[in-house]
């Protein structure tokens, strides 16, 4: 084994192994003391993981990306690193699943081939403790431009990231402009890092309808990608997520028969709003949730469940519609007054 090759292990051990306190102590003197090392680690981290995501060896890609995201210090870097390592693991569960499909002896269908083939997509730069995460259930897929966003199959440039991975405030089009409303002065344009609110679908899948391709896809599939999703929102610990598709409620447990991600929600009364509002108070006391977490980050976060279309796709009327004072008046009116249940706001 080359010195390099050693040196590499060792760090990734480390990082994967050590307590939290004890990795940011000795990256921050590395970097300070050797920086030159330090710039050459993370080359070489970056390399293995671009390397191992090109062969679709996916778990071991993100594990790097994982050392990665410790090992940067720059918020935008991290932020670089972390959108790595999300994908990867979505790709690692998909072909976990792909697996087990094969040792079972049961064929793909043509359906979820094609989706699987458009790739996954997902925001770059999700603030973590940020005021609000909008959720949706999965991004969508225009026939008449197959190539967009580009599958993370094929790997993109990182100067191109802007463009196929944009953060939510980069996000365009008539799709985005009234969610982008909801959140617009959450956003600081100047200070990416201050970014008060984010963006993540459930499913990370290309789907086209809801009804006729998402729901059709296998269950144990949508559950492999789920169980990292919920990860990431565990990770990003908002103080309000707004999730804005109405047929994809249950997902966060208001059906214990059927719990998925198996939140324990309780009704606020005092909101008389649009949509119904939750306090996330923990987890449900089920073997049925699709991660067997016994405790979650989100206690004390809310949840506001929210139709932002007609059954029929269609916009609603506007005395209907979701706007930012609704949010702001969430905040005023019931998170500021019980801010003893609320995360302190942190970035990266």
């Amino acid at each position: 084994m080359s010195e390099e090759s050693e040196i590499y292990w060792e760090w990734r051990k480390f990082l994967l192994n050590a307590a939290e306190q004890d990795v940011n102590e000795r990256v921050n003197e590395f970097h300070s003391q050797h920086r030159a090392d330090w710039h050459h680690l993370t080359t070489l981290f970056e390399a293995f993981g671009d390397q191992r995501y090109k062969e679709k060896d996916y778990a071991e890609a993100a594990l790097d990306y994982e050392c990665l995201v410790k090992l940067f210090m720059e918020w935008e870097d991290r932020c670089n690193a972390h959108l790595k390592h999300l994908l990867a693991r979505y790709h690692s569960a998909e072909m976990s699943w792909l697996g087990q499909l094969k040792r079972n002896n049961e064929r793909l269908d043509e359906l979820t081939e094609e989706v699987l083939k458009r790739g996954f997509w997902t925001c770059w730069g999700n603030p973590p403790h940020a005021e609000v995460l909008v959720t949706a259930i999965n991004p969508s897929h225009d026939p008449k431009r197959p190539a967009e966003p580009t599958p993370t199959g094929a790997w993109a440039h990182d100067s191109e990231w802007s463009k196929f991975f944009p953060s939510f405030h980069g996000c365009k089009g008539t799709h985005w402009a009234p969610i982008l409303k909801l959140v617009e002065h959450r956003f600081r344009h100047n200070c990416a890092s201050e970014m008060q609110a984010g963006y993540l679908d459930l499913f990370p899948l290309r789907a086209s309808s809801q009804i006729y391709e998402l729901e059709k896809l296998p269950r144990e599939l949508k559950a492999a990608l789920l169980r990292i999703t919920q990860e990431e929102i565990e990770r990003l610990k908002p103080q309000l997520i707004v999730h804005l598709n109405r047929s994809s409620w249950f997902y966060w447990g208001i059906k214990p028969e059927n719990p998925w991600m198996g939140y324990d929600l309780e009704r606020v009364t005092e909101y008389q709003g649009k949509g119904e509002l939750f306090l996330i108070k923990g987890l449900l006391p089920s073997d049925k949730k699709i991660l067997p977490l016994t405790a979650t980050e989100l206690k004390g976060t809310y949840l506001l469940l929210y139709q932002s279309l007609t059954p029929r796709g269609r916009r609603l009327r506007e005395e209907k519609m979701l706007h930012e004072e609704d949010i702001d008046w969430i905040f005023d009116t019931i998170i500021t007054k019980n801010a003893g249940t609320i995360h302190s706001k942190q970035v990266y």
